[in-house]
């Protein structure tokens, strides 16, 4: 079964993830990984290639929401 645009759906705790994990439990859940600052470049463009990690999330894990809406993120590159 997909998921249609304005289904209900919760959203997800993506907090401690590293963002390609963060990306498709977000995906799974039916929302999309945004970053916190909307003037921002896409996020998945800052964050490429190098691993980060997803410190904060909005709205938080458990809220109910729509299908496809966003999942406002901000994250720290891991340093290894």
């Amino acid at each position: 079964m997909s998921i249609g645009i304005g289904d209900p759906v919760v959203f997800p705790s993506v907090i401690g993830l590293e963002f390609k994990d963060a990306e498709k439990v977000a995906y799974a859940a039916g929302v999309v990984i945004a970053d916190f600052d909307p003037d921002a470049p896409p996020i998945g463009a800052t964050v490429w290639p190098h691993p980060y990690i997803v410190t904060a999330q909005e709205p938080g894990p458990g809220v109910a929401g729509r299908a496809w809406d966003s999942l406002r993120i901000r994250v720290e590159r891991l340093t290894i």
